[in-house]
């Protein structure tokens, strides 16, 4: 557990290690969602934008691309790990 300090404008920083385990970069959207027991804090994820390059469907979320080459590279890592 990572604690951190209100500002007198009511801002709390997330610290780096959260920031890390989230993929939270600057200009990312959270959402705070209250609860009996206190605020949690989730990271909205950002629509897709999906074009068409040479006949294939591509991904953008929030500037890296998806690419089938990109997916299948993600598959056989995963594959390798096991």
């Amino acid at each position: 557990m990572a604690a951190s300090r209100i500002d007198k404008a009511g801002r709390v920083v997330i610290p780096l290690e959260i920031r890390r385990a989230l993929r939270l970069e600057e200009g990312g959207e959270v959402e705070l969602m209250l609860s009996a027991e206190g605020v949690s804090i989730r990271k909205v994820a950002p629509e897709p934008d999906v074009t068409v390059e040479n006949g294939l469907p591509v991904i953008s979320l929030g500037g890296a691309a998806v690419t089938n080459d990109s997916v299948l590279d993600v598959i056989d890592r995963d594959r390798g790990a096991r």
